[in-house]
Formats: structure tokens, C-alpha cells, sequence
């Protein structure tokens, strides 16, 4: 089972991706992370998973394999740069 934080509604192909990840029998989404967390706390809610505000505290769990982003794109690099240093999987729409 792979485990995935998706990062953030903003892309408009969010609800679509986390949509196959939830149907896709070997994947689950573990987390949201939104940097507007009113919206994560409202998306998570509409998908009955956990919330999380601190990307670093994603980043270090490890029941948590992977990242799908669909943040906005100038917060690619970062995001993408701290989830490989820590040795997450990346998934994003680019």
C-alpha cells in the first residue's frame, strides 16, 4: 500500500488525482496539506482523512510514502526538494 499526503486543492486537477488515488486499490491518501488551511481543513474533511499544517511534520512520518502536489507551482521546488531529502516518493502534475 502506498500511503500519500496530497498537497494542496489549488491545481484544478486536484479533486481528479486524489480521486484515482483513493480508487486505486494499492494507494490510499494518508493526509492533506494545504497552504491555505482553511481549504485543507474543509478538503480533508470531504475525503475522512487527517489534516496536517506543518509540511515538516508529513515529511517525517513514515507511515507517509509519497507526495502528490498539486500546490501552486512556485512552491514546487521547495516542497519538492524537502519530500526527496527525505526520502519521499514525488507525484505531481507537471
Amino acid at each position: 500500500m502506498i500511503r500519500f499526503a496530497v498537497l494542496s486543492r489549488w491545481h484544478p486537477h486536484a479533486d481528479r488525482y486524489a480521486n484515482e488515488i483513493q480508487n486505486h486499490p494499492d494507494c490510499e491518501i494518508a493526509c492533506i496539506w494545504d497552504e491555505n488551511a482553511e481549504r485543507g481543513k474543509e478538503w480533508a474533511k470531504e475525503l475522512n482523512v487527517e489534516f496536517i499544517e506543518d509540511y515538516n511534520e508529513i515529511l517525517n512520518r513514515e507511515d507517509i510514502d509519497a507526495i502528490c502536489c498539486t500546490a501552486p507551482t512556485s512552491m514546487h521546488k521547495d516542497l519538492f526538494i524537502k519530500a526527496a531529502q527525505h526520502g519521499k516518493h514525488i507525484f505531481t502534475e507537471k
